[in-house]
């Protein structure tokens, strides 16, 4: 967007100056870089990326008190007949003003020149190019701004896939709420950073990162599956653009996919559920299971248990919270059972607190359950099975 605003004013500004070219430009290691450049001259050799040594330009000149920012007529200018571009582009009138950064330092220059001399070009030309030039180095320091927080957030992501794999793997027991014994585990990532996972994954989808960082997840969980009980499945969570990557499905079927469960996540709109189910139905005929995260809210509405007909339906948390006073949450969570038992599906209610929650959960008819009451996320050598 800040790139669009530029290339607005750029072209609003040769037109109102009628001036053949455009540009602006950045001093960058000696060179006058192009960055925008506005013409109808398609033969102009003034292009976006070109450049030339500083010295050789009327920017640097204007800059450091050689040559005015207002040429009416630039051959009338010894250092600027001094210059080849003079003669050969050629340049008529000529304006120039520095942009700068907010701490003062030149950024560059915001130009515009004709082939032709123009008198009538007022000193109000030179005010009105200031006040655009300012403008531009807002913009432009913007944009800097928000380029250099991508390259920290893909460096920070890169960096972690490259030296630990990806993120750490903690795993929360999912329990059968009359015995309180572990049936499944659901594998969780955790960030050197603390911050939650939710803002590393989105930052990661936001970067082309989204399938790596995933992907990383789920091979150091499934590395995992030694340590785990036979009877005891793993649950992985994955996005629908991921499950569609050849790799991942790879790696899914490298396990025991009879004890594996994929989580389809709440984090996008499932677009086309039946290219997902397609996926779905691939990862099942192998024995492995699906598992809709977060039902009650989001995408998850009836439509899409309906479409991807989950083996397991996973209870939002925001309907078992003081499950056990409500009466709509109870009504709730009573018509999922009903349902998942019509087509065969199993619940588990995620975010259990209570005691009380845990009781009016199982007189609901709900069989498993995960939630601090139960158990909190660790390491497998933490968990009781």
């Amino acid at each position: 967007m800040n790139d669009l605003i530029t290339r607005t004013v750029l072209s609003a500004l040769r037109k109102q100056f009628d001036m053949d070219v455009a540009f602006i430009s950045e001093f960058r290691e000696g060179d006058r870089v192009f960055r925008f450049v506005d013409t109808d001259d398609e033969t102009c050799p003034v292009e976006v990326d070109g450049s030339d040594p500083l010295e050789a330009t009327y920017c640097q000149r204007v800059v450091d008190g050689r040559l005015p920012e207002l040429m009416r007529d630039a051959k009338t200018f010894q250092a600027a007949r001094e210059l080849p571009a003079t003669e050969e582009l050629p340049v008529g009138a000529h304006l120039s003003v520095p942009i700068r950064r907010s701490n003062g330092r030149i950024f560059g220059t915001l130009c515009c020149f004709s082939y032709t001399p123009d008198h009538d070009l007022g000193d109000e030309s030179v005010r009105t190019l200031r006040a655009l030039a300012d403008f531009v180095g807002f913009v432009l320091e913007e944009n800097e701004t928000e380029q250099g927080d991508a390259m920290l957030i893909w460096s920070r992501i890169t960096q972690l896939l490259a030296s630990a794999g990806g993120p750490q793997i903690v795993f929360q027991p999912i329990v059968q709420l009359r015995s309180r014994t572990p049936v499944g585990l659901e594998a969780l990532s955790r960030f050197p950073d603390g911050r939650a996972p939710n803002q590393w994954f989105a930052e990661a989808w936001d970067h082309d990162l989204g399938i790596a960082l995933e992907h990383a997840a789920i091979q150091t969980a499934i590395a995992e599956f030694g340590n785990i009980p036979e009877a005891v499945y793993l649950s992985v969570n994955l996005s629908p653009d991921t499950l569609s990557d050849p790799a991942v499905l790879e790696t899914l079927y490298a396990g025991p996919t009879e004890r594996l469960v994929v989580e389809v996540t709440e984090h996008a709109a499932v677009e086309k559920p039946s290219v997902l189910r397609e996926l779905l139905e691939g990862f099942q005929s192998r024995g492995g299971r699906v598992a809709i995260d977060d039902v009650g809210m989001g995408f998850s509405g009836l439509h899409h248990l309906v479409e991807l007909a989950p083996d397991i339906m996973k209870l939002d948390r925001s309907l078992i919270t003081d499950v056990d006073t409500h009466l709509a949450r109870q009504a709730i969570v009573a018509a999922l059972v009903t349902y998942a038992q019509a087509v065969g599906a199993s619940v588990v209610a995620e975010g259990i607190e209570t005691e009380a929650e845990l009781c009016a959960l199982m007189d609901l008819g709900v069989e498993n359950g995960q939630g601090y009451h139960l158990g909190r996320p660790g390491e497998i050598n933490q968990i009781r099975f």
